[in-house]
């Protein structure tokens, strides 16, 4: 006859279970961070659950002028729609300071974002978004999976491009 297993291991299996995947995908998004060229990369992917992740993207784009900025990038894996919110930059030159700067305000938002009881849309963060920063982008069609996907949720999303893992660090 087998016995059943008492429902506080059970519950502390149940636990142990889902922990260590957690921590195992969070080592695994590390390794998203990355440069692309020499002046442009990736860092802090975070994954939210629900197929929602969301990284900084960084660069310094050379031209006739140098445009260098940081934006927040939200997707939806699922979706395969994204959200990218600038928090630094400027449009002609290297300017000390630069023309904009709402890291903190932007981040502080979505943080109460992600605690608020309702849910929000991407359409409706790029709204709470556009009240603060001048650079807000919404891609209704992202066309190549970001790494954070590809690790965190390998299988969703309609992209076209699916993320090279040899790409990983």
């Amino acid at each position: 006859m087998r016995r059943a297993i008492p429902r506080t291991a059970a519950t502390a299996l149940a636990l142990s279970l889902t922990v260590v995947p957690a921590v195992v995908q969070a080592a695994e998004l590390a390794r998203c961070d990355r440069m692309h060229s020499h002046h442009a990369g990736e860092r802090d992917t975070r994954d939210y659950g629900g197929g929602v992740i969301s990284y900084v993207r960084w660069g310094s784009f050379p031209g006739d002028s140098l445009m260098v900025s940081t934006a927040l990038v939200i997707v939806s894996c699922r979706a395969g729609q994204s959200l990218s919110v600038g928090l630094y930059g400027n449009d002609n030159e290297i300017i000390d300071p630069p023309d904009y700067d709402v890291s903190d305000a932007v981040l502080a938002r979505f943080d109460e974002i992600l605690v608020a009881p309702e849910p929000y849309s991407l359409a409706d963060i790029s709204v709470e978004m556009t009240r603060i920063s001048p650079n807000v982008q919404f891609t209704p069609d992202v066309q190549t999976q970001p790494c954070g996907c590809a690790v965190a949720y390998p299988f969703a999303g309609p992209f076209d491009q699916q993320f090279d893992r040899r790409e990983l660090r």
